[in-house]
């Protein structure tokens, strides 16, 4: 192959190469479209792209919100039922000291 063979060589895999991206990119954009449209999701243009960001920051915000409201209530709970136990321990205590002591 002579200088010429070769650079002609290279444009054409230049040229294949970006039709090939330039496709695949395009491929990418309908597919991701046609999947938020399937969920609901307008994104036809980047102010409601942009709207949907913010929606799915706000769920963030609202399940990490959740799931620490879930382990505050777990938390209470476990105080409450210790401090039953030993209120009633206390109690049992105070009753059998009187009895002993009174009677």
């Amino acid at each position: 192959m002579n200088v010429e063979d070769e650079h002609l060589k290279q444009l054409v895999e230049d040229a294949v190469s970006h039709a090939l991206e330039h496709a695949v990119e395009g491929m990418t954009h309908k597919v991701l479209t046609e999947a938020f449209t399937a969920m609901g999701f307008d994104v036809s243009t980047p102010e409601k792209l942009i709207q949907v960001q913010v929606d799915m920051a706000h769920l963030r915000r609202q399940r990490v919100a959740s799931e620490q409201i879930g382990g505050l209530v777990k938390k209470t709970a476990i105080v409450i039922v210790i401090g039953g136990i030993l209120s009633t321990l206390w109690v049992g205590l105070q009753n059998a000291a009187q009895s002993v002591g009174g009677g």
